[in-house]
């Protein structure tokens, strides 16, 4: 989002891969945050010196989980301005686009508190609060577009016909998993042998 004066597209999708990437969250967990979580959280990278902004990590604390067990995820320095940068620009460019819509229309436009809202490219519910679904399927068709594939033999169940077809060769959820690896041996690096799982 910083970069956007140089480069127009939208920055949503990539921000929300950099999060699981970086915290191991889930697509629903991500779906799930609030713009009041990460303006306590960028209260805190304000607080803290230079070093700790750009190469530090700061809690965040989450409530929608899996089981609904609440945890605590570490959120890169890097990352918070970008997200910043992205509520108070795209995001809230796609929230006056929602707002105008519903007045065209004479509907009534309720501000969400979720952090990823559905793009302003989103004509019906540009504004609406993102689904984990919608940010799944933003993944897959970039793992697409970029030629991360493998094909998959298939056959028409009207004809019998067997053909190939070219799918996305990760899922959302595989950033997570390399979250899990990265973490693994950097613990295993720095000498902590009881986290071995």
């Amino acid at each position: 989002p910083t970069e956007r004066e140089s480069d127009l597209r939208f920055s949503r999708n990539r921000l929300a891969c950099e999060l699981a990437l970086a915290t191991g969250m889930r697509v629903d967990e991500i779906a799930s945050l609030t713009e009041f979580q990460l303006r306590g959280l960028y209260q805190q990278w304000l607080a803290a010196d230079e070093t700790e902004r750009e190469d530090g990590f700061f809690g965040l604390g989450i409530i929608k989980t899996k089981r609904a067990k609440p945890r605590t995820v570490y959120v890169p320095g890097y990352l918070i301005p970008e997200l910043m940068a992205y509520l108070d620009g795209e995001r809230e460019a796609s929230i006056k686009q929602g707002a105008a819509r519903a007045q065209r229309k004479g509907h009534k436009y309720k501000r969400p508190t979720s952090l990823f809202v559905n793009g302003p490219d989103s004509s019906q519910h540009s504004g609406n609060p993102v689904s984990a679904t919608s940010l799944s399927w933003a993944f897959k068709q970039a793992c697409l577009a970029a030629g991360v594939t493998h094909f998959v033999e298939k056959i028409d169940i009207e004809t019998g016909e067997r053909y190939l077809e070219s799918l996305a060769k990760h899922h959302f959820h595989d950033l997570r998993h390399t979250f899990a690896v990265w973490s693994y041996h950097d613990l295993k690096k720095n000498g902590d042998e009881k986290k071995k799982k």
